[in-house]
């Protein structure tokens, strides 16, 4: 009975190693990063990105047990429906993996399938990853030059006059 336990418990393991722990994760960077989690075998456990396009997508898009490339291919066609990217753009991926040979294999995969869309494809490892700053969360950081009055536009070129010394009445000097 122990052994069957035994038997049955890393038979377990193995199966949620295999389909339901994160292994690798693919960013599909382009105007909606959307980052894949991919498990053992490939297949997507969930898509999550930071960026409103990329959010709409997942709201729209079930990628959950898809295969790696499929998924990727679907994820750039709704962007190039939705005109979020256009056809002849370069779209680059970052991969983040442990096993050089799955690294090798998906970059192999990616480079051949996704040029089929009409796009451009280079593909990195994920140390490589840059984030791209966002210009409109920088311009509404920088706070806005404070309007002047028109009354004080024109004295701006003037110096300001002597101060005014108060005469004091002999009553009060002393």
């Amino acid at each position: 009975a122990a052994a069957c336990l035994a038997i049955l418990t890393s038979s377990g393991y193995i199966y949620y190693r295999m389909n339901f722990k994160t292994y690798s994760t693919v960013l599909i960077s382009s105007e909606s990063d959307i980052r894949m989690a991919l498990n053992k075998k490939g297949e997507v456990l969930y898509l999550e990105s930071n960026d409103l396009s990329g959010k709409k997508i997942i709201k729209t898009y079930d990628a959950k047990g898809k295969d790696k490339v499929t998924a990727a291919n679907d994820i750039l066609k709704k962007e190039l429906e939705d005109g979020v990217i256009s056809s002849g753009d370069t779209v680059e991926l970052y991969i983040k993996t442990d096993d050089s040979v799955n690294y090798d294999a998906y970059k192999s995969e990616f480079e051949k399938e996704i040029p089929r869309l009409n796009l451009n494809v280079k593909v990195h490892g994920m140390e490589d990853y840059k984030k791209p700053e966002n210009n409109t969360e920088k311009e509404q950081k920088e706070e806005p030059s404070k309007p002047v009055p028109p009354h004080e536009k024109e004295n701006e070129d003037k110096l300001p006059e002597k101060p005014i010394k108060p005469e004091l009445d002999e009553n009060t000097a002393n």
